[in-house]
C-alpha cells in the first residue's frame, strides 16, 4: 500500500511540475488547461494556477479516483508506455456478447519506455481496468 501512496504522490508532483506540458492526447492542451476546463475543477476559482493546486491537492487524497489526466501523469513520470483499448462488441452465435478489444490510444512511445507496458480497458465515462493480456 505505501507503494501506491508513493505513487499517488509522484504522480501529483508531475502535475504540479509540469502543468504548462501539452499534452498530445488532449489536442495540445497543457495540464493546467485541462484541469482548469473540465469539469472536476472548481470554477470559482480565479487562476488556472490556483484550480490546479486545488485540484492536485484533492488528487493526493487516497479517498479520490483519477482518469485520463492521471494515467497521462503516470505515463510521463513512470516512464511506461500507456496503450488505451476498448471493446468492440458482438453477439455470438449463442447470443453471448462477446467481443475484441480495439487500440484507441497510446499515450507514450513504446519505444521509449523503460519499464514495459500498461494496458488498459476504457470501459466508457472515465473508468478504466487493467488489461493483462489480449
Amino acid at each position: 500500500m505505501a507503494d501506491a501512496a508513493a505513487l499517488r504522490q509522484k504522480i501529483c508532483d508531475h502535475m504540479i511540475k509540469n502543468v504548462d506540458e501539452k499534452i498530445v492526447f488532449f489536442d495540445n492542451m497543457t495540464f493546467g488547461e485541462i484541469i482548469s476546463r473540465g469539469a472536476h475543477a472548481l470554477q470559482g476559482e480565479a487562476t488556472v494556477e490556483r484550480r490546479v493546486r486545488n485540484y492536485v491537492d484533492r488528487m493526493r487524497q487516497p479517498t479520490t479516483s483519477g482518469g485520463v489526466i492521471e494515467i497521462i501523469a503516470a505515463a510521463h513520470c513512470l516512464p511506461m508506455a500507456v496503450k488505451v483499448y476498448e471493446k468492440e462488441p458482438h453477439v455470438s452465435l449463442d447470443e453471448e456478447t462477446v467481443g475484441t478489444f480495439k487500440l484507441v490510444a497510446m499515450l507514450a512511445e513504446e519505444a521509449t519506455s523503460l519499464l514495459g507496458t500498461i494496458r488498459l480497458w476504457h470501459r466508457g465515462m472515465g473508468e478504466f481496468d487493467y488489461l493483462e493480456s489480449i
